[in-house]
């Protein structure tokens, strides 16, 4: 994640944020939840929703399955496109 950009999925908008960001939030969590193939992302969203403490992260390649749970707005559930298949390199660490 470090130095490395994630495609964050902001409902319509997908923004390239700087992998540090989420570290740091994964950081200070009292438990980082992943959901990998997550679709629509409901279940991280549900998850967050429910432990404002913890992290979660929806990874998907398909952005547009995962647009509306990220209009929902909240401040912990992490909604990203990319393909399992090609994690950045800290992911695999």
């Amino acid at each position: 994640m470090d130095g490395e950009c994630l495609h964050v999925v902001q409902g319509k908008r997908i923004e390239v944020v700087d992998g540090r960001e989420l570290r740091r939030a994964a950081a200070a969590a009292e438990r980082v939840v992943v959901d990998l193939g997550a679709g629509d992302g409901r279940w991280v969203y549900r998850r967050a929703r429910a432990h404002p403490a913890w992290v979660g992260v929806a990874l998907d390649a398909n952005a547009a399955g995962m647009r509306e749970t990220a209009r929902r707005g909240a401040a912990n559930p992490w909604f990203i496109r990319a393909m399992v298949a090609a994690l950045p390199a800290a992911w695999r660490d």
